[in-house]
């Protein structure tokens, strides 16, 4: 049985499946660490919203629940550094990210087992939402090729 300590939750994501940047969810911080966002983020103070015990505590034992049910095609990843579940239907995903590595939990990545079809069609469908996101927030056409290149070049979407 996997155990996610909250004293090893650095910060949790909730949102639509992709690369978890932030522009298609959120990133929830545990009130420890209301004065890291330097560290952890990089940019700007965080806010109230970013920062909820209970949104990381519900998030945590969510995907605890999941690991430890081990449904099929719903847990993707589990590293050192974090654990990637998706609900049941694929279209939302909920990631906690580690302190510190969990002793004795064996990794998994979804995608190395025989999923490579699925894997190309997650991957075009993660980058029409990102392009459709930037193209409502009024990106240039420039801007939205650039990010089809760019995806085209990371996910060989041009490739079979």
């Amino acid at each position: 049985m996997t155990v996610i300590n909250i004293a090893n939750v650095q910060h949790v994501y909730s949102g639509e499946p992709g690369c978890a940047c932030g522009c298609l969810g959120d990133h929830t911080y545990p009130e420890r660490h209301r004065d890291d966002w330097l560290e952890l983020r990089g940019w700007g103070p965080f806010e109230d919203k970013d920062v909820n015990d209970a949104e990381v505590e519900r998030i945590r034992a969510l995907v605890e629940k999941i690991v430890n049910n081990q449904a099929p095609g719903q847990v993707e990843f589990v590293t050192d550094t974090f654990i990637s579940v998706l609900n049941g239907k694929g279209d939302w995903t909920w990631v906690v990210y580690l302190e510190s590595p969990i002793p004795d939990v064996a990794h998994v990545d979804l995608y190395e087992e025989d999923n490579r079809k699925f894997r190309k069609e997650r991957d075009r469908e993660f980058a029409s939402r990102v392009i459709e996101h930037f193209r409502a927030k009024g990106a240039p056409e420039e801007q939205l090729a650039e990010l089809r290149a760019m995806y085209d070049d990371i996910y060989e979407l041009d490739k079979e």
